[in-house]
């Protein structure tokens, strides 16, 4: 079996939205000592104060099911250009974790 782009573009969106759970699952516990490790469940315990928490909060949602979508199905996700998507959860997930580390960074927390 060959490695196709659309193959290394899934492996991309698996990360990039592993990069973003890690990260949110690191700072509610930096700031609230709770380990949620719930998918569905962690967006919801973001910082009130998180900047852009209500975006941050669906990003990850969407994220989640995208994630499963190229994981476990063996059919490109509807509507999606996976190698695009692929490039879109990689951006996503650096802006994601930026904001997460500077966040913690303010508190100094580290």
């Amino acid at each position: 079996m060959t490695d196709t782009n659309e193959d290394r573009a899934r492996l991309v969106v698996s990360r990039s939205y592993y990069a973003m759970y890690q990260a949110a699952r690191r700072l509610v516990f930096a700031i609230s000592r709770r380990d949620v490790d719930d998918h569905r469940d962690l967006p919801k315990h973001l910082p009130e104060n998180f900047p852009n928490r209500q975006h941050w909060q669906g990003r990850l949602k969407f994220w989640r099911v995208k994630r499963n979508k190229v994981d476990y199905s063996p059919y490109p996700p509807e509507g999606d250009d996976v190698t695009m998507l692929g490039e879109s959860a990689a951006g996503e997930a650096a802006e994601f974790c930026a904001a997460c580390r500077q966040y913690l960074n303010e508190r100094g927390i580290t």
